[in-house]
């Protein structure tokens, strides 16, 4: 009897052990399938951005300065090319290209660049990236460049 009660004890515990790692593939599924859609999330919003970012620069008008919003992605970095810490092979310094980066220096892997339809330039001479938060930029075309700074709260 006692070899019975054994059998039976052993077939329960093998279920549970089974059930369990079924239950731990299906975490891990649902985990890699939440990180994948996190990440075109966040791509989604640094592409839509810096569009938005040069269909605004290309309506300025010559002497003309606006408000610019940017809300996304949060904890990137709006980078313009020519910074000297910048490292990413998308733009190559070109004067005209902005990047929303992971890291200030654009060293990741989750660089997305644009060239936009004017050169950028940050106005303070300090300045070569900005974290992303819920702030606006103040932009002023001159002529076929554009100088960005941070609006004061």
């Amino acid at each position: 009897m006692i070899n019975g009660k054994r059998g039976i004890l052993l077939k329960e515990v093998l279920y549970l052990v089974l059930a369990l790692l079924v239950i731990a593939v299906i975490v891990y599924g649902f985990t890699n399938v939440f990180q994948i859609l996190k990440a075109n999330k966040e791509k989604n919003q640094a592409l839509g951005t810096l569009q938005r970012l040069d269909f605004f620069i290309k309506d300025l008008k010559d002497g003309e300065s606006k408000e610019f919003l940017v809300l996304s992605p949060k904890k990137y970095f709006l980078v313009g090319a020519v910074s000297a810490s910048f490292t990413s092979r998308a733009c190559e310094k070109n004067s005209k290209c902005v990047c929303i980066c992971e890291t200030s220096d654009c060293s990741d892997d989750k660089s997305f660049c644009r060239e936009l339809s004017k050169r950028w330039k940050w106005a303070e001479t300090e300045r070569t990236y900005w974290e992303i938060s819920i702030d606006k930029l103040i932009i002023e075309s001159k002529g076929e460049l554009v100088e960005v700074r941070l609006k004061q709260k």
